[in-house]
This record gives structure tokens, C-alpha cells and sequence, in this order.
């Protein structure tokens, strides 16, 4: 039985300690964790009443089992009744753990809002260009994105980093992995989310990181519009969904590169706002860990256990996903 080492470190609760996947002691933990990325549930015929059973998932229903083969994927029938507590990115989870929050700053940063205070503000300013507007790091080469990405390429020019990448030397450049950074992508304006599905609440790190963190504003294509007024900074981004074509998107990107006022708009959120990232990604702190502790401390203690419907609103894609990827010309 290994124990993990400071899960717990700048955590507002210190009262628990966690060990790794044993049967053995299954019967004297307070609560279970159980990652669905695994595609198997620990013993249950020995767990007590008074345990904990979380499920724990950071991806979308469309990917929850992608890594496991079909033979061995539960069921939702299999997974119902048998956990107390989710655990996802969503924010109606028993235990949210988002990729990325917006926090509301105690104090504004400016007073004042000239073009020329905001770009202070604005991550990587003096590095930004103006000919090539927007980048993105693709290495799963889905045949939705790049269909999006050559009908994009029409009207703007568009640099692609990763396995992905058009250009051969682009390729290397950036390792399109979670563990290292790609810092030329600061050098643009915008950053363009393709997320791996289009599902509810889905925003990945590629908001937070590769766009927020870099001063970049993302196009997103991915969660549904409404999400994504709801969680991230407000008129801090462009949304797909808001555009007939990706003609009108393009034009309206030239148009933003074209005003100074109307770009740097889309960065005024960072006077009263900052986002964070808490995933673990990128050299972050997760605080997966540490969410548990604190929902043990503080969530109520009703009996509570998720059937199968519940089961099936965070993890079947026909409930909160859209199965047809995106294509307008």
C-alpha cells in the first residue's frame, strides 16, 4: 500500500490521508476514489455503509473508457447504485475539478482603462505579431479538426504545432504534451480550442493554458456557448457557434486585429478577474486530492447514492454531448 506524498499541501483541510488502489484495506477506508479512465470498480461486496464511493473523471463521456478495451467497459447499469459522490470537471459535481477556474479579484487591477494600461496587463504583449494571427497544438489529427482547420487556412493564416503540424519544421517545435510548455505560442493574438468532443462544461486546459496564460484569445470550438459564458471570463473569448461560416468567423478576427480598443476588450476581464489552473498540467499543483479532503469535511452527509440516470447525465455523450463534429464553410 503506497502513500502519496503531500496531496494535501496548501490545502484548506489536512485531516486526511490517502493510499493508492488496495483491496486488502478497501473495508477500513472512509471513502473510495474510483478513476473511470481504469474501466474497473474495486471489490464491492465488502464496503460499509458509512464509505464514501466517488467516481472520478476528467474526460468527456465521449472519452471516459477510451483507453479501455470494449470487452472490459462497465456498463451503466454496473456502475449505478454503487457510488455517492462524482467527481468531474463539471461544476454540478459532488467534488468539481475543473481544468481551469475564473476567480473574481478582491481589487481591481487598473482604475483606469486606456489601451495602453491593458496592455500591461495582457500576458506576452510586446512578443505578440500581427501577420500570422492565431496558432494551435494538435496531435491527434481528428478528421473534424483538420476539416475545420483547411477551411480556416482559406481566409487567415493559421500556424500548427504538434504532430499535426502543416509545416515539417512545426512539427517538434512543440511537444503538444501536458507535461511541457510551448512558449511561441505566446507570439499570437489568438489561440484556436479545438476540444476532442463537444460536450458539457467540456473546457479543457487548452483555454486556460494555451490561450489565457498566453495572452491569447481563444476561438473555441467545443462546449456549448452557454457553458462557456458561464464559467469562463466574461467577453473573453470567440465561440464558434456564433458564426454562419468560417468566412464570418475569419472576418471578424481581421476585424478585431484591426482595432486596438475592440482586441484589447477582449482582455478587460483581467482588470477584475484571473483565471487558475489545477489540474497538475503544465507544472500546476493538483488539487484533485485536496478536493476530496475538503468534501469530506464539508459536504453534507445525507445518504445519497447515484443511480442509473444520474450515472448516465455525466458519462453517456447522448445526454449532455453532440455527436456531429462541426462543419460549416
Amino acid at each position: 500500500m503506497l502513500s502519496v506524498s503531500d496531496p494535501l499541501l496548501g490545502c484548506s483541510v489536512t485531516n486526511c490521508k490517502f493510499f493508492e488502489d488496495n483491496n486488502s484495506f478497501l473495508s477500513s477506508m472512509d471513502a473510495v476514489v474510483v478513476n473511470l479512465l481504469q474501466g474497473s470498480l474495486p471489490d464491492v461486496k465488502n464496503r460499509k455503509p458509512y464509505q464514501r464511493w466517488i467516481f472520478w473523471t476528467d474526460e468527456s463521456p465521449i472519452n471516459t473508457f477510451a483507453t479501455v478495451s470494449r470487452q472490459n467497459r462497465p456498463s451503466f447499469s454496473q456502475l449505478a447504485n454503487v457510488f455517492n459522490w462524482s467527481m468531474t470537471y463539471r461544476s454540478d459535481s459532488d467534488i468539481p475539478v475543473p481544468y481551469g477556474r475564473t476567480i473574481p479579484l478582491r481589487y481591481p487591477k487598473l482604475n483606469d482603462r486606456t489601451d495602453k494600461e491593458l496592455k500591461e496587463l495582457v500576458p506576452y504583449w510586446k512578443r505578440k505579431q500581427t501577420d500570422i494571427l492565431a496558432a494551435i497544438i494538435m496531435s491527434r489529427c481528428l478528421g473534424f479538426r483538420m476539416q475545420f482547420l483547411m477551411q480556416l487556412q482559406r481566409f487567415i493564416n493559421v500556424d500548427v504545432f504538434g504532430k499535426c503540424a502543416l509545416i515539417k519544421n512545426h512539427t517538434n517545435k512543440c511537444p503538444g504534451h501536458i507535461r511541457e510548455d510551448c512558449p511561441i505560442i505566446a507570439e499570437y493574438l489568438f489561440y484556436i480550442v479545438i476540444e476532442n468532443s463537444k460536450c458539457r462544461q467540456y473546457i479543457s486546459e487548452k483555454v486556460f493554458h494555451h490561450a489565457y496564460s498566453k495572452g491569447a484569445i481563444p476561438i473555441i470550438m467545443g462546449a456549448p456557448l452557454v457553458d462557456c459564458i458561464k464559467i469562463l471570463p466574461p467577453n473573453s473569448f470567440i465561440h464558434m457557434d456564433n458564426f454562419a461560416s468560417v468566412k464570418h468567423l475569419a472576418r471578424k478576427i481581421y476585424a478585431i486585429r484591426d482595432n486596438m480598443t475592440k482586441l484589447l476588450s477582449y482582455h478587460a476581464w483581467r482588470i477584475n478577474f484571473e483565471t487558475v489552473e489545477e489540474h497538475g498540467f503544465f507544472g500546476t499543483r493538483s488539487l484533485a486530492l485536496c478536493r476530496v479532503c475538503e468534501a469530506l469535511n464539508y459536504n453534507m452527509n445525507a445518504g445519497k447514492v447515484y443511480g442509473i440516470e444520474d450515472i448516465m447525465l455525466y458519462l453517456d455523450p447522448a445526454v449532455s454531448c453532440s455527436r456531429n463534429p462541426y462543419s460549416r464553410s
